[in-house]
């Protein structure tokens, strides 16, 4: 393993709640590039938190997927809330797709190692999922450090921690509830900006969904 690692992912996929979860699970610090108001900024640790495509200045990556629909009505709803930008979600659409489309498709062909998971896979299986990543680091993590770790760091929790304006930082997770906030025309941009993306990285199952509401 190299020195320098990347956390990748799009916003609101879940690399703050993975940041915490590697925290705890190995009493090591992680960075990251933003001072996102819950976690310091600083270069160093044994990853670093990017939401960019910065692969060209590390040696390996960590990568989280999130569904495109969830991760961009929760980008949407924390951009407007947490960081007041009042963006309509006429013309947050769009850039956003193609955001989420670019990114995914940078961090699956990057030249380096990479561990790829998806933030759907992490709440359901945070255990397993965390122990993935553990191992990626050549950290030795025993079975009850990492159930403490996600018992500690689970999202309500971490939530109700920060319960000032920082609070607002984490939403509710939720999986396959953005999908109702996308009319028939924003589905159909999503659809034809993410469907072939999001099938390489196993939502071929939800873009058919999507697809079937946006027609029927």
């Amino acid at each position: 393993m190299g020195a320098l690692i990347w956390l990748a992912s799009y916003p609101k996929s879940g690399n703050t709640w993975m940041r915490s979860l590697l925290e705890a699970a190995t009493g090591e610090q992680l960075g990251s590039k933003y001072n996102d108001k819950v976690m310091r900024r600083e270069r160093e640790g044994i990853a670093i938190k990017t939401h960019g495509s910065d692969s060209f200045a590390y040696t390996d990556a960590i990568h989280i997927v999130r569904n495109p629909f969830d991760a961009i009505w929760s980008f949407y709803k924390w951009s407007n809330e947490f960081r007041g930008q009042h963006v309509e979600w006429e013309r947050f659409c769009p850039s956003a797709a193609t955001q989420w489309d670019r990114h995914t498709r940078h961090w699956l062909s990057v030249g380096v190692p990479t561990v790829f998971l998806s933030f759907e896979d992490l709440r359901a299986e945070p255990v397993r999922e965390l122990s993935r990543v553990i191992e990626f680091l050549g950290r030795d993590v025993s079975d009850e450090r990492l159930a403490e770790a996600v018992e500690a760091c689970g999202i309500d929790k971490l939530r109700k921690a920060n319960a000032d304006a920082a609070g607002k930082f984490f939403r509710g997770g939720s999986i396959g509830k953005g999908l109702e906030h996308f009319d028939a025309p924003a589905r159909e941009l999503v659809l034809r900006v993410t469907g072939e993306t999001m099938r390489r990285v196993g939502y071929g199952e939800l873009a058919d969904h999507a697809r079937s509401a946006e027609t029927g």
